[in-house]
């Protein structure tokens, strides 16, 4: 809601992908790829990754249902964290009732170094990667998704607004 995508704002070079955002007059326009429309049903994702410090932009590595109705998501490398020094992970279902429901959980580390970031994703259980290590896990039938999934890593503007949101130190 806080910025529009471009291809623009992705570029190549040297075999390293980067994912740019530029606050413009308009306002901020960032970048983001996904597999899509390629879609699979449980599976392992990996992806390098480090991010510059911004109190503004924050990174999704995620995964998003093939029917495009939310949720489910499984957001398996998330920050908005300004000095990159942590790390959030979520899972997002809709529970018996009709109502939404989230699990999360993060981690320390300095995130604007190179690291190894993944998902594990079979039936019951989502496991949480990081340098090819499981550091958390969801298990439960009803909360882990049961449709095909894309990936998707993304940079977004509206770090700021995120953080109030989610009633932690504002920017």
């Amino acid at each position: 809601e806080h910025s529009v995508w471009d291809p623009s704002m992705v570029t190549v070079s040297d075999g390293t992908m980067k994912l740019n955002g530029e606050l413009t007059p308009d306002g901020w326009v960032t970048g983001g790829v996904s597999n899509h429309p390629s879609t699979q049903l449980y599976g392992r994702w990996e992806v390098r990754m480090r991010a510059d410090l911004s109190a503004d932009l924050s990174y999704h590595a995620l995964l998003w249902p093939k029917n495009e109705i939310w949720p489910p998501e499984i957001d398996f490398a998330e920050s908005v964290a300004s000095k990159r020094d942590d790390m959030s992970v979520f899972l997002h279902w809709r529970r018996d009732d009709g109502e939404f429901a989230k699990a999360s959980t993060w981690t320390k580390g300095d995130f604007s170094k190179w690291h190894t970031v993944g998902v594990e994703w079979m039936p019951g259980v989502v496991k949480y990667l990081l340098d090819g290590e499981v550091w958390a896990e969801a298990r439960s039938f009803t909360a882990v998704p049961t449709t095909p999934m894309w990936l998707a890593i993304q940079v977004e503007a509206g770090s700021c607004e995120r953080r109030t949101d989610w009633g932690m130190k504002p920017c």
